[in-house]
């Protein structure tokens, strides 16, 4: 099954996913997304921008801010981010460190089953 063949079925399987997204964390790119007609490149870029602040070279601030200066927790691999309008989860992909497979939920989106849906592809693109 292709990348794009992936994000499609998680974009279609998971139920509230708006969108599907496959980038590079480190050069700020989108590489493929499956996402609802409304979303723009604009928010496949946003929704990037967001994994990358948490799972990143920029990730230290927000550690720093949870776990306290000078802590030096685990490089994390993933992340959930939950906003007022919707749930976000990242996932870092594949063999290259900054690949990350994102998806958007509506908020209030049951979570159960959405991680091993990801790492499921994620091993896939390994």
């Amino acid at each position: 099954m292709t990348l794009v063949e992936q994000l499609t079925r998680l974009h279609r399987d998971i139920p509230g996913c708006r969108a599907a997204v496959f980038g590079d964390m480190e050069a700020g790119t989108v590489l493929r997304a499956c996402a609802d007609a409304d979303l723009r490149q604009e928010d496949h870029d946003a929704l990037l921008a967001e994994a990358s602040a948490c799972l990143g070279p920029g990730a230290e601030r927000l550690l720093a801010r949870v776990f306290g200066q000078g802590a030096t927790p685990h490089r994390l691999s993933q992340a959930i981010l939950a906003a007022p309008l919707q749930t976000c989860v990242f996932l870092r992909s594949g063999t290259t460190e900054g690949e990350v497979i994102c998806v958007s939920l509506d908020a209030g989106t049951t979570l159960e089953g959405v991680g091993a849906t990801l790492r499921e592809v994620a091993r896939a693109d390994e």
